[in-house]
């Protein structure tokens, strides 16, 4: 007798292998770290949590938050332009630092929750293709963390959120920024106190040669301390048209 050969199915395969790795290394919920099916996909959000999470429209003002849905050509809105010359040219974040947005953020800087990464990159990616600004991309830069914050977190934040862009994207990271200096947390200071708490503690990486589009990527923008410091040396060393792409947008503390 002969026997038929059964094809293999390559997406069933693919289906148990997902199922047996879930079940040795579950899945949780970006947001309330509550277990999530085997069959969950990115963005990793259990229901309640996609459902209460609140996404930033279009473009928002860099300085409150606001909408700029009314003039999309800015990104400061008329009541806090002040005129001033922006070093990069667009910035897009797809949530507030509210309760949710908040709760993503941490778990991925605070509570070994690395999958949040793909949950951030997951909605930063909507937010490009939304714009229609992913075709104005060359590359992606995370924002540095230093050798010690490195290894008490065991894996730079920003940089898990560029390889998830870059995976899907197809577009490089290039680590072209280096913290030289361990310094206190911006998140633990005033915004006066945040302008010179970066002084001399990033560096340009000599070894990178930057393409002319550029996107910059942090987790939270606050008073923008950070992206202005980081921008300044990536332009100055061949960054022309840079993008400043974070998960959030702190409105409480943006304009101090």
């Amino acid at each position: 007798m002969f026997r038929i050969k059964r094809p293999f199915n390559i997406q069933l395969i693919k289906k148990y292998l997902s199922f047996a790795l879930n079940a040795i290394f579950p899945v949780h919920c970006s947001c309330c770290r509550v277990t999530l099916k085997a069959s969950s996909v990115p963005p990793y959000l259990c229901k309640d949590c996609f459902s209460n999470i609140t996404l930033l429209k279009n473009k928002n003002c860099i300085r409150c938050g606001k909408s700029l849905d009314i003039s999309p050509a800015s990104l400061i809105c008329p009541e806090c332009n002040s005129g001033k010359k922006l070093i990069f040219k667009e910035f897009f974040a797809p949530l507030t630092y509210s309760e949710y947005g908040k709760a993503i953020v941490h778990n991925l800087k605070f509570h070994s929750t690395p999958s949040a990464a793909k949950t951030i990159s997951e909605l930063i990616y909507a937010k490009l293709v939304s714009n229609k600004k992913l075709d104005c991309i060359d590359a992606f830069v995370p924002a540095p963390i230093s050798k010690e914050r490195l290894a008490k977190r065991s894996y730079n934040q920003t940089e898990l959120i560029c390889r998830h862009l870059s995976k899907k994207t197809g577009k490089p990271v290039i680590k072209a920024l280096k913290k030289i200096k361990h310094t206190v947390p911006q998140s633990t200071l005033s915004g006066k106190d945040r302008l010179t708490n970066l002084d001399g503690s990033i560096i340009f990486n000599k070894k990178y040669t930057l393409p002319e589009n550029i996107a910059f990527i942090d987790d939270v923008y606050t008073t923008g301390s950070t992206v202005r410091t980081c921008c300044e040396i990536l332009k100055n060393n061949g960054g022309k048209n840079i993008y400043v792409l974070c998960a959030c947008i702190n409105t409480k503390r943006c304009q101090e």
